[in-house]
């Protein structure tokens, strides 16, 4: 189950994730003419339609999604499934083998017992393109619960599993440490390659404290070591949601991060790094990201999913890319956390959803990312931009891609070919998917577009996903990118030119052909900057050598 914010801190630990959510009304109706300029940019930059991949009257949601790094056609997905059979949740998967356009008949994974019940799957791809599935088999939602987290296992692409086996038990340690299970797998070519890791966290509503639980396989997930805290260093203090959510880096470098709320460390809720250089023998615990008070959601946005993902950057092992929601910019926004250097310093937040900072109208929360084998990484969530303010509002699934390690984004394109009536579900129904390829971007979430959740999946390719240059060369010897953009206060210009410039300059219009600013450029080079001293609004800029323009574009401050 994600995290919310409102757990940070002291005058939010009331909120009661069992109790009714207060429904706020939508404060913004979308008119015609948004719902005319949502059509045009859905045809523009949101990629055919989406394909219902349950297609069930009845609940299907909370999804997981991986794509086969040696395979960038080859996909996996999880859900939450209602079973007939015996009128309980279940977890079912499909398998694509060509980029989403088909998929293979629905895999319902047995259950230990035919009274138990199946949330919170997690899938991801290991050694030799085998495919991991833990998931939670449980009798119920009470303290004298009996349940496991389960694991399976795939050699032919997720077509069919093998028996589920128990790698965490209720019983492993107090207060049913099998909540939020997450999986990970070494598919490196190093020592531990091969090796299958397990995270979890105790029951949400079982007495704190809660800690972060780990165990691992050596032999393709059919043993587990007895599990451990990972949070002995740093505790995980009064949080309750504690999980640690895990990424492999390609070097077999395992990373995983968990939240902190233990004054007498700190007295700043935290993100905390563990990584482990041996498989999960020992562990190095780095204090990664403060959370302020102007981080945290409002308590009555307590519908909205504000958890984390982490990943790695396969072909940059210093590379790792926290997604997350603050409330900083004065609305719930979608950001992300980043590293160069393998997690000893940490940049961010990045804001990542383009609309317009601190108008108060909206919010966005469910985020989850992941990195392609290309460097490219991107990321998907919930957004209501569109549609209006509250956890309760309707929404739309959007997405991004940064080209530089999470130090930017391009601008943001739509995902669903729909807009979807709010999720109002305050505990649980708390994921989506989305895996990135050197092909495309790929994202499966649930919504209640056919009166009932049903689990939904959609594929854009690269060449329709937006990049954030928006410029034309005037000059074949000369080339030039501007990013990120839209952006609110610097944004880069990156002149790469085969025959050397001389007397170049740059120089900024406003839309009305009003010249605002002029710059200096020497050369080749990146240059950042910083133009807050300009209203939002829509801007010319022309890059000129001797009083020639060599290149042009837009940009638009947000």
């Amino acid at each position: 189950m994600f995290y919310n914010f409102t757990q940070l801190y002291p005058l939010n630990f009331r909120y009661s994730q069992m109790s009714n959510p207060k429904i706020s009304p939508m404060k913004k109706k979308t008119t015609f003419w948004s719902f005319a300029i949502l059509f045009c940019f859905t045809s523009l930059f949101s990629n055919a339609q989406n394909i219902n991949l349950s297609n069930s009257p009845y609940f299907d949601g909370e999804c997981n999604l991986a794509v086969n790094p040696k395979n960038p056609k080859h996909l996996v997905t999880a859900w939450i499934y209602f079973s007939l059979s015996n009128l309980k949740d279940a977890i079912a998967t499909r398998s694509s083998f060509d980029g989403g356009k088909t998929w293979t008949p629905l895999q319902i994974l047995p259950h230990l017992y035919s009274s138990f019940n199946s949330p919170d799957p997690t899938i991801y791809f290991g050694k030799d393109s085998c495919v991991y599935l833990a998931y939670i088999d449980i009798s119920g939602l009470h303290a004298s619960d009996s349940g496991y987290i389960m694991v399976a296992r795939s050699v032919n692409g997720g077509i069919n599993w093998s028996t589920p086996v128990k790698a965490i038990s209720y019983s492993a340690q107090p207060n049913l440490p099998i909540d939020r299970p997450w999986i990970a797998a070494d598919g490196s070519n190093g020592p531990y390659s091969g090796r299958v890791y397990v995270t979890s966290q105790n029951a949400y509503f079982t007495p704190q404290p809660h800690h972060p639980w780990f165990t691992y396989s050596t032999d393709s997930g059919a043993t587990w070591t007895p599990i451990k805290r990972l949070d002995d260093s740093i505790p995980a203090g009064v949080m309750t949601d504690a999980t640690a959510f895990m990424t492999v880096a390609a070097n077999g470098t395992l990373y995983a991060v968990y939240f902190s709320y233990y004054t007498a460390y700190s007295p700043y809720a935290r993100l905390i790094l563990v990584k482990s250089y041996d498989g999960g023998n020992t562990f190095i615990t780095h204090a990664a990201i403060n959370i302020t008070s102007a981080d945290v959601i409002p308590a009555a946005d307590s519908l909205l999913k504000s958890g984390v993902s982490i990943s790695a950057n396969p072909a940059d092992t210093s590379n790792l890319v926290i997604t997350g929601a603050t409330n900083r910019y004065g609305e719930p926004d979608v950001v992300t956390y980043n590293t160069h250097d393998a997690g000893l310093t940490w940049n961010g937040p990045v804001r990542v959803n383009d609309d317009q900072m601190g108008a108060y109208d909206t919010c966005h929360d469910l985020s989850c990312g992941s990195f392609a084998q290309d460097g490219t990484f991107g990321l998907a969530w919930r957004d209501r931009r569109n549609t209006g303010r509250g956890d309760s509002a309707s929404f739309q699934i959007y997405a991004a891609e940064s080209k530089n390690g999470g130090d930017s984004y391009g601008p943001n394109f739509l995902i669903s070919d729909t807009i979807s009536p709010g999720v109002l579900i305050e505990r649980g129904d708390d994921f989506l998917g989305c895996a990135v390829s050197d092909s495309g971007l790929f994202v499966s979430w649930s919504d209640l577009r056919t009166g009932k959740e049903n689990t939904f999946f959609n594929a854009t390719p690269t060449a329709k996903i937006p990049n954030a240059i928006f410029s034309v060369s005037d000059n074949s010897n000369v080339k030039v990118e501007a990013y990120p953009n839209p952006f609110h206060d610097e944004t880069n210009i990156v002149v790469n030119a085969s025959v050397p410039l001389q007397q170049c300059k740059l120089e900024v219009f406003s839309i009305e052909g009003r010249k605002v600013d002029e710059v200096q450029i020497p050369g080749n080079g990146t240059y950042k900057l910083n133009l807050n001293y300009l209203s939002a609004g829509t801007y010319i800029w022309s890059l000129e050598e001797k009083n020639a323009a060599v290149a042009h574009g837009k940009w638009v401050i947000q």
